[in-house]
């Protein structure tokens, strides 16, 4: 019954559908048709309606400047162009010139526009941000409308598909200050459907800061005001950005100032959170602070894929990552997987760590830079890991700083970690470990491996060649206990084995039993193998005791490390072994004994060291021995005691090395010995204070020589003892001698110095062969001499006294004295400022001496003294040497003879003279006696300036040293005296070989008393030759002229040479200048000559004498001469004649000789004067000579022809008679030559001495002779 009305029913429904159906197809189609022919051909006539839809839509005004219309397959398809969006107040503020739209029949029930696809072309978009952070679009402001921000992006998401292409967009933002951000080709696609959004864009930012960008996302969400409900994902990528360049418009979640490369990002949200995030980088020049309080991460690359998860923990995946740091650690392509999870209510935080050829360096440098938790920071830093790890698995459970549970195991390459607490530092380990919380094993196969064990041994590290060991351990109620099942190791200087076993707590030394042995090593490298438990300062002197040489040893260590040494027997410390060719250094600052050979052992808490040989330097030593009585004591003692047989240079050499030489100021530093002695030391260390080290030394000789100080006299065959210890020296009655003399001398240390006493005699002679002291020639005899030097913190005080009874000197005044004369000698020495000292000698009240020496370059030069004799005390000159004199004779000459006689070095060794006052009643110099001399001359820029008084001389004399010298003076008088008898040789042989250039005037020129006038005198040393000119002048003649003297040269004589014109108005007056009064009446004369001989300019040489000589003089007459220098003279005036022949010339020569003119030429070689042509014409006479005068011999060897005038006389009488016969005979005289002058002329030889001539009458030769056509030749 009921299946025919369900059935009609239902087709009755279907009946209606088919109706509604029909109905709505054709409905639609009368809407499609309506629309296509109706509508859109006249949809610029609903522009208003379309304006105001859009408007309701967006909020703002919207104008279309015109719209076009057609299909787009079954759906209606728009042309907008001139669409703009309005202000508030209708003004223009967005446009877009072209937007197409194709609608959704959706629309029909939405009962607004829906678009199917809506695409806009090209747009431009200025966006802009103000100061109050406003926002803009093309100066249309987007107020924050919270209603109408929902409305515009529920509108956007509810359409199909939004297309951007090709548009442009500038984004200014003035609240960050930024620089304005163009973003061209930017397309975007946005795709909705329903609850599912997906969209993407590309743009081109500017090419400095980034390469194309391309954003995708795909997010499900049903509403925007629902954004916690939203999941999806986002990706990025970038082949090239400037990360830290983007930082003006974007804030990083870290900071980012440096940065660049390409990256590829996926993110996971949800609820508004980032749950996941991968990412391929690869970027360059990173600098990264991931979080505040981290460091900065500074990396020159990063390259890889990264994974993160954030949700209940974190999680770190790597894929492929190396990194490089800037400091250049890098991280080798590595696989990592980290998953860390918080803890809950049912279970605490644990993680698990798997990687593979991981880098444990690089790990530990990031752990300041990554989000880590701060224990684990903490333990990072304090272990420090380093090398590579393979094979890693490692879990945990509990937090970093309390863990209740770990595991772990890895093989591990070239691994590091710094010790801490009982845990050992190591690095370049190879080998593998497994462990947990409970304990473990360790196994290791290393080459150049580096340990360090601060539990055990004290040196901070081990280096070995090889390492190989098989160890585990394991907690037992909070103690580990470590088991050394085997361990052997080589490096450079040891090689060994070991085995044993340790129990600690790291609080507390802990239990050990240890068996080592060292198959090998170094002398030097004992100390190193020694543990802990050995005291340090006992390791620290082996350490600096033994150096090289090689050892062999056993250690054997058991029992509680806390009661080392094991005093009470409960526990075994040993080590034993020989060792030979070390050097020991026993205590600081003492010299090493070398090639030691003994044995080194240390036995329960005594340490002694035992050496069967060495050397010190080139001593032997014997029964050396180190000990340490009580290695457990509150202060370790070192006890050292040898004995040395050996040369005594090098027991000197010892004292200066050794602490000994300070104690005694370096009083021996300049002593050198020769011969033998024998040294007892002992020494007492606390090796805690070395600075309190106590010293006892013996040193015995005998026979031996030792000089002080270099130039010093050496004491000889010295036989004694010497005493010291750390404050003290002392020697007593030490025998020896010096000089030849016998001596003794006492040493002991006195009021914290040292204190020399000597005594003995001395021989002058002895003195002055040693010291070469030439001056001492004079000095004869012995003197007994007292000593005594003090020397305390590094200053020597030095005395010496000698009343000098035994010796006699011939020295000049005042230092001469007979051998029973006292003059009492002290010389003194004392130290001054700076390093300098002063010496004073002092002869009784005859002179003394002050130098003051300074340190200069490390040795004392004399800066300044002075030197007085019989003046008293003068005070010191600024600079120099001063010289005060004050006595009645000072015998120059003597002193220059006595000092040129020495070598000069104790002259040469005095500064400069630089101030002399002198006073003397008698001054003898170059043989000349100057009376009552006062002399005052200082030096002022290098140049001498002396005021000169005396009864011979007085004026101001300039001496300047530079080059050859220059003699300047100017004398108001000088008066050079006669020679003291027996001094014109030494004068002579003192004559310098240079003199100087000479500037000299004088205003009365007297020699030996006798005045000769005004001298100007000038000279010049050019190229060592002398070249001076001269001039004298009075008012009876004047004598000038210049002179050349070339001193001797590589074998070549001293040669003089002089040009010189005399020129006599009153010849009368001249000679009594010259000494000889009345030796000529009247007359005038010029005597001009050029003359050389060999030597000196002040002493005539009169062998090697040459040159010419010319005399001219006229109207006077020769007197009677007396012998001496006018002799010569005599031989010219012809007063000898009268005594020599018959006929009685005695009133023409005897009483003097008138004439009218004398002439002739004189030629001179080898001291011989010779003339031909002298001739003497006088109104009585006339004389004609030749023949030579030898100067030396003071010989002569003349003839002289003597013509009376007589036919002038004859003349005159016929004139007085007979005045025209008279005329006729003097006429005819004159025509015919003086035939009877001729007629009676005479001629003689003249020879022998001057004293003594020789006069003999030779043949007349008729009316013309010899002498006659020479004289008129």
């Amino acid at each position: 019954m009921r299946s025919p009305r369900l059935f009609r029913r239902a087709s009755t429904l279907l009946r209606v559908l088919g109706w509604l159906g029909a109905a709505g197809y054709f409905a639609i189609g009368l809407l499609v048709l309506t629309l296509r022919h109706f509508v859109l051909p006249g949809i610029e006539s609903y522009r208003g309606d379309i304006e105001r839809s859009l408007a309701e839509a967006l909020g703002q005004p919207v104008a279309i400047r015109r719209i076009d219309a057609d299909w787009r397959g079954l759906r209606p398809n728009l042309r907008i162009q001139g669409l703009e969006i309005r202000d508030a107040e209708g003004r223009p503020a967005l446009g877009f010139d072209n937007v197409e739209v194709d609608l959704a029949w959706s629309s029909l029930w939405r009962l607004e526009p829906h678009f199917s696809r809506l695409v806009i072309d090209a747009p431009t978009l200025d966006l802009r941000r103000d100061r109050e952070g406003r926002l803009f679009a093309a100066g249309l402001e987007i107020k924050q409308d919270e209603r109408q921000d929902e409305g515009v992006s529920r509108w956007l998401l509810s359409q199909d598909r939004i297309v951007i292409r090709n548009a442009a967009i500038t984004w200014h933002d003035d609240q960050r200050q930024a620089p304005p951000l163009a973003l061209t080709q930017l397309n975007f696609d946005l795709r909705n459907r329903g609850n599912h959004h997906r969209f993407g864009l590309t743009a081109q930012p500017p090419k400095a800061l980034a390469a194309r960008l391309d954003l995708r996302g795909d997010f499900v969400g049903r509403d925007v005001k629902a954004l916690a409900a939203w999941t999806g994902e986002a990706y990025a990528e970038l082949d090239y950005a400037d990360l830290a360049g983007w930082r003006s418009w974007v804030d990083y979640p870290v900071e980012l100032p440096r940065g660049a490369g390409g990256v590829r990002l996926w993110l996971t949200l949800a609820k508004q959170q980032l749950t996941g995030l991968a990412a391929d980088v690869r970027l360059n020049d990173l600098s990264v602070r991931l979080a505040p309080d981290l460091g900065m991460l500074e990396l020159a690359s990063l390259d890889g894929h990264l994974g993160l998860r954030l949700d209940h923990g974190l999680g770190f995946q790597a894929r492929k990552l190396s990194l490089a740091l800037r400091d250049g650690m890098r991280a080798a392509p590595t696989d990592i997987d980290f998953n860390w999870r918080e803890a809950t209510e049912k279970k605490p935080a644990h993680g698990e760590a798997v990687a593979d050829n991981l880098d444990l360096g690089v790990v530990a440098a990031l752990a300041d830079h990554l989000p880590l938790d701060a224990a684990l920071r903490e333990k990072l830093a304090a272990f420090d890991p380093r090398g590579k790890l393979s094979g890693l698995h490692l879990s945990w459970s509990g937090d970093a700083g309390k863990l209740n549970a770990y595991a772990l195991k890895a093989r591990f390459d070239d691994l590091g970690l710094r010790a801490q607490g009982v845990i050992p530092g190591f690095s370049g380990l190879d080998g593998r470990i497994e462990g947990s919380e409970r304990g473990g094993v360790l196994e290791l196969d290393s080459r150049d491996a580096r340990i360090a064990l601060p539990a055990v041994f004290s040196e901070s590290v081990m280096t070995l060649a090889a390492l190989e060991a098989k160890a585990d351990w394991k907690f037992v109620d909070g103690l580990i206990q470590l088991n050394l099942g085997s361990a052997s190791f080589r490096n450079a200087d040891a090689a060994g084995e070991a085995s044993g076993r340790y129990l600690g707590s790291g609080a507390e030394p802990g239990t050990i039993d240890l068996s080592a042995r060292l198959t090998r090593a170094g002398g030097g490298a004992v100390w190193r193998y020694l543990p802990r438990v050995v005291g340090a300062g006992v390791r620290e002197w082996l350490r600096d005791a033994i150096v090289g040489g090689s050892a062999t040893a056993t250690l054997r260590l058991k029992g509680d490390l806390k009661r080392f040494p094991f005093t009470d027997g409960s526990g075994v410390f040993e080590v034993k072994g020989p060792f030979k060719g070390a050097s020991l250094r026993y205590a600081p600052g003492w010299p090493e004994f070398t090639d030691v050979a003994g044995e080194i052992e240390f036995v329960g808490s005594r340490m002694v060291i035992r050496a069967s040989s060495a050397r010190l330097w080139g001593v032997a030593l014997a029964d050396v021995k180190a000990e340490i009585a009580d290695l457990g004591a509150s202060e370790t003692l070192l006890a050292v005691a040898g004995e040395a047989r050996g040369p005594s240079a090098d027991f000197l050499r010892f004292i200066e090395a050794s602490p000994v030489g300070g104690w005694i100021n370096h009083f021996t530093a300049d002593m050198k010995a020769g011969g033998n002695g024998e040294l007892k030391l002992k020494l007492d260390l606390p090796l805690a204070r070395l600075g309190e080290t106590r010293v006892e030394g013996r040193y015995r000789v005998a026979g031996n020589d030792l000089v002080f100080a270099d130039g010093m006299p050496p004491l000889r065959d010295i036989a004694g003892e010497l005493r010291f210890t750390g404050d003290r020296l002392e020697a007593r009655q030490v025998r020896g001698a010096l000089l030849g003399a016998p001596m003794t001398l006492d040493l002991a240390t006195e009021n914290g110095g040292l204190v020399l006493r000597a005594a003995g005699t001395a021989a002058v002679r002895d003195v002055r062969e040693h010291f070469g002291v030439a001056a001492l020639a004079d000095v004869t005899g012995s003197a007994p001499w007292n000593a005594q030097l003090k020397v305390r913190e590094g200053i020597a005080d030095l005395r010496v006294d000698s009343s000098l009874r035994g010796v006699s000197s011939s020295l000049p005044e005042p230092f001469n004295k007979t051998a029973t004369d006292a003059m009492p000698l002290v010389v003194e020495r004392r130290a001054a400022a700076a390093g300098g000292d002063q010496w004073k000698v002092s002869l009784g009240d005859t002179a003394n001496l002050t130098l003051i020496r300074r340190l200069e370059r490390d040795r004392l030069v004399i800066d300044r003294g002075v030197m007085a004799i019989g003046a008293g005390n003068p005070p010191l000159p600024g600079r120099g040497l001063g010289l005060a004199v004050n006595t009645k004779r000072v015998d120059a000459d003597g002193w220059r003879q006595r000092l040129a006689a020495g070598n000069g070095g104790e002259v040469a060794a005095m500064p400069p003279v630089s101030r002399i006052d002198l006073r003397a009643d008698e001054f003898v110099i170059h043989g000349r006696v100057v009376h009552d001399v006062q002399l005052d001359g200082s030096l002022d820029g290098g140049i001498w300036k002396m005021n000169v008084k005396s009864k011979e001389a007085a004026g101001r004399i300039e001496w300047n040293g530079e080059g050859g010298g220059r003699l300047s003076g100017r004398l108001s008088r000088l008066d050079l005296p006669e020679g003291v008898e027996g001094n014109a040789t030494t004068h002579a042989a003192e004559t310098a070989d240079d003199l100087p250039a000479v500037d000299l005037v004088v205003e009365n020129f007297s020699l030996h008393g006798k005045p000769f006038g005004e001298l100007w005198l000038e000279a010049e040393n050019t190229d060592g030759v002398w070249n001076a000119r001269y001039d004298i002048k009075n008012s009876d003649g004047a004598l000038e002229g210049k002179g050349r003297w070339r001193p001797a040269r590589a074998g070549t004589p001293a040669t003089t040479a002089i040009d010189f014109k005399l020129v006599a108005t009153d010849l009368e007056d001249l000679l009594k200048r010259f000494g000889h009064p009345g030796a000529v009446r009247r007359g005038t004369a010029t005597l001009a000559g050029a003359l050389t001989w060999a030597g000196q300019p002040t002493s005539v040489d009169y062998p090697s004498l040459a040159g010419q000589l010319t005399l001219e003089a006229a109207r006077g007459q020769f007197k009677k001469l007396e012998p001496g220098v006018g002799r010569l003279l005599g031989v010219v005036s012809l007063q000898s004649l009268p005594r020599r022949i018959s006929l009685d010339f005695r009133d023409i020569f005897s009483e003097g000789f008138a004439f009218d003119s004398i002439a002739g030429s004189v030629s001179v070689k080898q001291g011989i004067m010779t003339t031909s042509d002298f001739h003497i014409l006088g109104p009585a006479a006339q004389v004609l000579m030749n023949g030579s005068v030898d100067l030396a011999g003071e010989t002569q060897d003349l003839k002289v022809r003597v013509q009376p005038a007589l036919g002038e006389t004859v003349a005159t009488g016929v004139l007085l008679m007979n005045p025209a016969i008279g005329a006729a005979a003097w006429l005819m005289n004159k025509v015919f030559g003086n035939p009877l002058d001729k007629a009676f002329a005479f001629d003689y030889a003249v020879t022998g001495s001057w004293a003594d001539p020789k006069v003999e009458k030779l043949a007349v030769q008729g009316p013309r002779g010899a002498l006659e056509e020479k004289a008129t030749q």
